[in-house]
């Protein structure tokens, strides 16, 4: 490097001095100084493709990725024949802009530039096998072996990223590849070919063809054995074969291989990718201290792509429930990529298993957003922040933001299994909003797509019994019980049904069966209690609705419901005690909320009663209704204690 220094010195408007001395500092891991030398060739010589093609390569070593597509641009502006931009570029546009129509477009026009680009066919091959085009990586990778065993190492030698397909061409560039050359051996050659055996492996183990994949991984460690990525490889096939020893025999080997590698550098700027890998085989042992001492190594080195190092960094953290610093590495990935979709969709999960549902719904919003001009592949993340939002908002009781993002999400993937689990949740929403034909609706198209699922008869087997079609709600529901005998959500629905058609005692016989199958689950003893309570026999309704509090002393419709026959016996404090301390647990139970107001304007407090009964209308309409008071079991004395009350809110 002195010498370059010394060259330049003598000739310092020699552009080519400059472009030879960045290649060494490219090598020893000086990406600001080799951009610096690259820019003055730029300077010196502004329309030579090669100097454009390295200052992009430099750049995107340093996170500058719109700077970088500008010099790959401009590369191949200069020379639309250059084959390596179009890789380069290639590469750049499915890493950092998950822009995968574009990559594969630069990927092919590269091939057809030169049939022979060996790297175009391995990156076009794993740009497929991420679209789920595994015949076609496989296609690839076949091509990229063939070439692979071309005898002359000048034919598959990359210089920098790039190919030398005709080395007598190279001019000013010879020297360059002359020394590298020397390097370039028969083990040089199998490390390449055992590369692409390993990618091979992987497709076809997508392909179900495991014999094959354990053939590439063989030939991979065969013709490699000092290359770790396969046998970590072969560790996974050995585990998804649960042949659990062979393959932590692999995973260990690998560390050993990436340890020496550490401690051995051949070229210092190779230093992140050894952590980086040590790190991930770390991960699938379960050492997850020592993954993340390798992430901070290659934090700290600061490679390329240090963005992906914090994300990597943060899922760690997650796993190991450190929310707040896998939040922190998460910020830190946004801040160098803000534009990268999928660091916010995990950001948004960690949010959400903190329970920190204002910070999520910020995220999943900025996903959305971003998502407008989202590449296909991008999609899922999409499609899991309309998803996630739209729990959110139900969650919140923002029913018609959740129609709204269930809805786009259904229009984004209309056959998805994300959609055909929002055409429940949809409905739901809008059953909450009383539109009960888009309810029922939404739940014909979920028992459409899934007739072997229960789910979608009992939720409209609900909406019928509140249009009081207690037919089709019946249908529905013997349906449900009928695909799911062993559920005890349907018998609780068809004990509505029986119900509303005033069959208290067929309700009963479905308490019954829900109390057999989840003993433990309060909800049998309330059903059955509130049907007693409808018989007229308050001391067996009482003793339900203490068996279902004895099963969970939280359980607001049970301490609701002993009010009921509080007040039924004349007790109207305990029943306001019980009524205040039901909605101090659960503070949506609209009757509870009017009964309380009907026993507290009975008790000469108006006011307060008056305000309580008018937020109960307000929530549901019906109950200004005596029919629907009836129709949910309250009693004679409470319902006549009622009139004069909803008179003064008329």
């Amino acid at each position: 490097m002195r010498n370059s220094g010394k060259v330049i010195a003598l000739e310092p408007e020699n552009d080519e001095h400059y472009f030879e001395r960045q290649n060494l500092y490219f090598l020893n891991g000086q990406y600001k100084l080799a951009l610096e030398d690259v820019r003055q060739a730029i300077k010196l010589n502004p329309k030579e493709a090669e100097y454009y093609q390295q200052s992009g390569i430099l750049r995107n070593s340093l996170a500058d990725t719109q700077g970088a597509l500008e010099d790959y641009n401009k590369a191949i502006k200069f020379n639309p024949n250059y084959a390596q931009a179009y890789y380069t570029r290639g590469s750049l546009y499915s890493t950092a802009f998950s822009d995968y129509g574009k990559a594969m477009a630069d990927f092919t026009k590269a091939i057809e530039l030169n049939p022979k680009f060996g790297e175009a066919y391995i990156s076009r091959g794993l740009l497929q096998a991420v679209l789920s085009d595994f015949q076609g990586a496989l296609e690839d990778f076949n091509q990229a072996i063939l070439l692979s065993k071309d005898p002359d190492p000048k034919m598959n030698l990359l210089w920098n990223g790039t190919p030398v397909e005709d080395y007598e061409s190279l001019g000013m560039y010879r020297r360059i590849a002359d020394n590298l050359l020397e390097g370039v051996e028969e083990n040089d050659q199998n490390s390449r070919t055992a590369g692409i055996h390993k990618y091979r492996g992987d497709i076809r183990l997508q392909l179900k063809d495991t014999e094959g994949a354990l053939q590439d991984y063989n030939e991979a460690i065969k013709l490699a054995p000092k290359q770790a990525d396969a046998y970590v490889a072969r560790g996974d096939y050995y585990t998804q074969m649960q042949q659990a020893e062979k393959a932590k025999a692999d995973y260990n080997k690998a560390i050993t291989i990436y340890s020496e590698s550490i401690e051995n550098p051949t070229i210092k700027a190779s230093l992140f990718i050894h952590y980086s890998d040590r790190a991930e085989v770390y991960s699938k042992i379960k050492n997850y201290q020592a993954t993340i001492a390798d992430y901070t190594q290659v934090i700290d080195i600061g490679g390329p792509n240090l963005f992906l190092s914090y994300e990597s960094r943060a899922v760690i953290y997650q796993q190991v429930k450190d929310y707040e610093a896998a939040i922190k590495d998460f910020s830190k990935a946004i801040a160098i990529q803000p534009e990268f979709i999928r660091i916010y969709g995990r950001r948004a999960i960690v949010y959400l298993e903190m329970k920190n549902y204002e910070a999520a719904l910020t995220d999943l919003s900025k996903i959305i957003e971003l998502g407008k001009n989202s590449q296909e592949t991008e999609e899922f993340v999409v499609v899991f922040a309309y998803l996630q939002r739209g729990k959110l908002y139900q969650q919140a009781k923002n029913y018609q933001g959740a129609i709204e993002d269930f809805s786009s999400l259904i229009k984004l993937q209309p056959n998805s299994p994300e959609s055909v689990e929002v055409y429940g949740r949809r409905g739901l929403s809008y059953a909450q909003l009383k539109n009960y034909p888009a309810a029922i609706e939404d739940f014909s198209s979920l028992i459409k797509s899934q007739p072997k699922n229960h789910q979608g008869y009992t939720y409209r087997c609900r909406v019928y019994i509140e249009l009081k079609d207690y037919n089709q709600a019946m249908k529905d529901c013997n349906q449900a019980v009928a695909i799911a005998p062993n559920n005890p959500e349907v018998y609780f629905a068809r004990a509505g049904v029986h119900s509303g058609l005033k069959n208290y005692s067929a309700a009963i016989k479905d308490a019954d069966k829900i109390i057999e199958i989840a003993p433990d689950f309060p909800v049998g003893y309330w059903v059955r209690g509130a049907m007693y309570f409808a018989q007229n026999n308050p001391s067996k309704a009482l003793s339900d609705y203490e068996l279902a509090l004895s099963k969970n002393d939280k359980f607001a419709p049970a301490i609701s419901s002993i009010a009921y026959v509080k007040y039924k016996q004349g007790d109207k404090q305990k029943a306001i005690e019980l009524w205040q301390k039901a909605l101090t647990i659960q503070d949506d139970l609209t009757g509870t909320k009017l009964a309380l107001a009907v026993a507290l304007y009975q008790e000469g407090q108006p006011e307060k009663a008056l305000s309580l009964a008018k937020e109960a209308i307000k929530i549901d309409e019906r109950f200004k209704d005596i029919n629907h008071l009836q129709d949910n079991l309250w009693g004679k004395q409470l319902i006549q204690d009622t009139k004069p009350l909803l008179n003064k809110v008329k």
